[in-house]
């Protein structure tokens, strides 16, 4: 895909669909020769405090899922009490969905940057942009496959290479009439809704054509179908029988109509269909506690691989309806300018910061009241309600999240109050796969074998040990070097040119980074 795009939309894109007052970056004295990193004084300062935020809430979240198998990710622990409880719902709340969708937007708005410095260098752009999303995939890989299968920066590069095909494709003469920031936010906002739109259709499809008496058998028997299919689950353990061998092949039953079936007979038959797929989770998740509770790193990196190939059939489908939306939105901010002129633009900030805020936490706490009861686990309708409007508070509350920062940060009180957050965020990739790097160490078994063992409410303490230790280091580090380690490995690749690392002692931190 990325040599496909360098060969044959090189020639496209310099004609840009970035006006030029859009942004204001380097101004050019004599004709360039190379593309070089985004000046310090060329940089959005609030991109880094919010990366700084984003990356402490990406920690928040990503914690647990080295001390549990990940087959539970996103679920709600029901079973949690006291500190544990409040720090799980803590992060369900205010963290989970809502860092990983604040990182896709500066994703977008640093490659609005970036673009509109080659187009007014008059230089190429989608050579240099695709070295840096295929480098980016291989450190995903990487990281997947060497730390944590829950790696997004693969997700991110092929977001990126649609970002970049999209930017493209409104080049094409036929696309003008939509290459313009309103038909791009559009756009972005149209894709965003269509999971709404399908599960609030398919909702009040079923609330249509079910009367309240048949939702109530259909719960009752749900009920008795969990009964009785962890009965069968708890029966076969103790006889030593394989639920899941036949599992995957085919069923003379196959195509049975459960509605000609009495409610005894239809619990009866979706109980035993339960109870393989209990069963089969139960397996895939013994066989990751068993691949990361061993003292092999090598087979807990045989596992990861594993599953990160396994993982990416579903990539571009994902990264086209969860990813795309919010790149382009947050391209859509540089594009109009919002994010380069914000004293022109505060009441846009402070309507997402006073609305996206209280809002947000409202429907969030809503929604996980919901999940805490246990009808949201028995009654698919009412899980799939909790979760489309959970998906929904993420978004308001990560725009929330973004008016409020862009506030703070216009403010000398509030830049104090966040500031401090900048040095993380300009070595958020470096400081993201060091938090991999530290929890695989912690929880797996070829380090300290933590594995399961560390409860909701500790594992906020190890957070902020965490935090606290990489603003120390990522402060000295940028004292004295232009880059974070990652991402000057990143950057060389990006640019093909071995970019200087430490500072010139007699300059100031003028001169050193890219958005």
């Amino acid at each position: 895909m990325v040599s496909y795009i360098t060969i044959h939309l090189q020639g496209h894109l310099m004609s840009a669909v970035l006006p030029s007052d859009s942004i204001e970056v380097a101004t050019r004295t004599s004709p360039p020769t190379s593309l070089t990193p985004l000046a310090f004084s060329e940089r959005i300062a609030v991109m880094d405090v919010l990366r700084g935020f984003a990356l402490i809430g990406i920690l928040m979240m990503n914690i647990e899922w080295f001390n549990r198998p990940i087959v539970f990710l996103g679920q709600f622990d029901r079973s949690l009490l006291g500190y544990d409880y409040m720090a799980e719902w803590f992060v369900k709340v205010l963290v989970e969905g809502k860092f990983y969708k604040l990182f896709s937007l500066l994703f977008g708005m640093g490659f609005a940057v970036m673009l509109t410095r080659a187009q007014q260098k008059e230089l190429p752009f989608v050579a240099m942009f695709s070295r840096r999303m295929l480098a980016l995939f291989v450190i995903g890989l990487l990281h997947a496959s060497l730390l944590w299968t829950g790696d997004i920066l693969r997700d991110y590069a092929i977001t990126g290479m649609l970002l970049l095909g999209y930017v493209v494709l409104l080049r094409k003469p036929r696309m003008h009439r939509v290459s313009t920031p309103g038909a791009t936010l559009k756009f972005s906002l149209g894709l965003m809704s269509i999971p709404f739109v399908f599960m609030m259709s398919f909702g009040s499809y079923y609330a249509m054509t079910h009367v309240t008496a048949k939702m109530q058998q259909q719960w009752q028997e749900r009920l008795a179908t969990e009964k009785s299919a962890d009965a069968i689950v708890a029966k076969a353990k103790v006889d030593g029988v394989d639920l899941t061998a036949n599992k995957d092949k085919d069923k003379e039953d196959e195509d049975v109509d459960t509605d000609a079936m009495t409610s005894a007979e239809r619990v009866k038959y979706l109980a035993q269909e339960r109870a393989e797929s209990k069963a089969e989770r139960n397996k895939n998740e013994q066989k990751e506690i068993a691949a990361f509770t061993q003292p092999d790193f090598w087979v807990a990196s045989a596992y990861r691989t594993g599953e990160s190939i396994e993982e990416l059939k579903d990539a571009l489908f994902a990264s086209f309806f969860a990813l795309l939306p919010l790149f382009l939105v947050g391209y859509w901010l540089v594009w109009t300018g919002k994010l380069r002129h914000i004293d022109q633009h505060m009441s846009l900030f402070r309507t997402m910061a006073w609305v996206g805020v209280p809002v947000g936490f409202a429907i969030n706490a809503a929604v996980v009241t919901i999940q805490a009861h246990p009808a949201s686990k028995d009654v698919m309708m009412i899980g799939n309600a909790a979760g489309g409007l959970f998906q929904f508070g993420q978004i308001v509350l990560c725009a929330g999240y973004l008016g409020l920062f862009v506030c703070l940060m216009q403010s000398r009180i509030g830049r104090r109050l966040v500031g401090w957050l900048a040095p993380l965020g300009r070595m958020a990739l470096s400081n993201y796969l060091t938090h991999s790097l530290v929890l695989s160490l912690l929880f797996y078994g070829y380090g300290f074998g933590q594995f399961g063992q560390i409860s909701r409410g500790p594992q906020m303490l190890i957070v902020a040990a965490i935090i606290a230790a990489q603003w120390v280091f990522s402060t000295l580090w940028l004292r004295h070097f232009r880059y974070g380690p990652m991402e000057w490995v990143w950057r060389s690749i990006t640019y093909w040119k071995v970019q200087p690392l430490r500072l010139d002692r007699e300059r100031p931190l003028a001169a050193v980074q890219e958005a």
